[in-house]
């Protein structure tokens, strides 16, 4: 039971980085707000699901932008941080929705390619969560829309 191991600490204690911390600390023209990860940010962020399955039969297709892209969008169309990182905690739900569904339709004696999807959904979907704002959820960019 891999999952089930304590891993290594890759810090010694908690810590946000130097730069956002900077960054937000700046008294002109400094960051109203900064977008984070917390913990290790894996692949699962950016590659879609089953692209090296133990059987070879790639399941993914491959990036999976839309996320990023889509909060891109909202900020260059006038949203707040807040507002345009929505989709982030909409990816969320989908993969916990998801991965419940998949962990009880499997039971107790998957084969190694749904345990293979099992813990890549697990990656993803723990991923998916990590992503936070520090300062002011509701900045917007300091310009007009570049969108319409």
């Amino acid at each position: 039971m891999a999952f089930k191991e304590q891993g290594k600490a890759i810090a010694k204690k908690p810590f946000i980085a130097a730069l956002p911390q900077r960054m937000l600390r700046l008294q002109e023209r400094g960051a109203l707000a900064v977008v984070g990860h917390v913990e290790r940010v894996w692949g699962a962020s950016f590659l879609a699901a089953g692209q090296n399955p133990p059987d070879g039969t790639p399941t993914g297709n491959g990036k999976q932008t839309a996320v990023f892209e889509n909060a891109i969008d909202q900020l260059l169309r006038g949203h707040p941080i807040g507002s345009a990182l929505d989709c982030f905690n909409m990816r969320y739900a989908a993969l916990s929705t998801e991965l419940t569904n998949l962990y009880h339709e499997i039971g107790n004696n998957p084969t190694t390619r749904q345990a293979y999807e099992l813990a890549e959904l697990w990656t993803a979907n723990n991923d998916a969560q990590g992503y936070i704002i520090l300062g002011d959820p509701a900045v917007r960019l300091y310009s007009k829309p570049l969108i319409q």
